[in-house]
């Protein structure tokens, strides 16, 4: 046998192995997505049931698992104190954990913090920054929040036309009060 041969050889061994792994690596990706989902849903079974001890356990299992959802669950159980210690340190954290891996709602919180200085320090421009993205991601309260701050010029520059904007989208979402202001801008001749 050459050396060319057995190149070629060790070539598709190596693939060989390399498509084994990722498939493999894929089947347990799958399979920790399916049990965070399930410790998910356990948790929100012992929230409505009252349980918040172990809604909470569940859901620092979720999230320790990569499921966005149970962070952001874990976040809200540690902002009312419910089944561990109020800690909005920890419910910061955990919120903005799930704004930066996309999940709206999450944004909505943190900017929400932000405004109120609830656990952080009042900052508008951070809050409009999150309400942003949360209107970004379809999330209506934080058009609504956003067209608010716009309009009275909160953390960003007063602009009652990008203020009429964002009611716009957040009643395209189905926040009945943002439509009702954007009918009211709208009759008061706001482009």
């Amino acid at each position: 046998m050459n050396i060319k041969s057995l190149f070629s050889i060790s070539c598709i061994l190596l693939a060989t192995a390399c498509v084994a792994t990722t498939d493999t690596s894929s089947k347990q990706d799958e399979k920790s997505k399916q049990l965070a989902l399930e410790l998910y849903n356990q948790g929100v079974l012992a929230h409505n049931k009252g349980d918040y001890p172990k809604t909470a356990e569940l859901m620092e299992k979720s999230c320790q698992s990569g499921l966005v959802q149970g962070c952001f669950k874990l976040g809200y159980l540690y902002a009312k104190g419910r089944g561990v210690p109020q800690d909005y340190q920890k419910t910061y954290q955990l919120y903005q954990l799930s704004c930066d891996s996309g999940y709206a709602e999450a944004c909505y919180q943190v900017g929400f913090m932000h405004a109120e200085g609830i656990g952080v320090a009042k900052d508008y421009t951070l809050a409009a920054s999150h309400f942003e993205k949360a209107c970004n991601g379809g999330y209506a309260d934080g058009c609504g929040y956003l067209a608010t701050m716009y309009g009275l010029g909160d953390g960003v520059k007063m602009n009652q036309a990008t203020a009429k904007k964002y009611y716009g989208k957040a009643c395209e979402l189905g926040h009945k009060e943002s439509c009702a202001t954007y009918q009211k801008m709208t009759q008061m001749g706001v482009k």
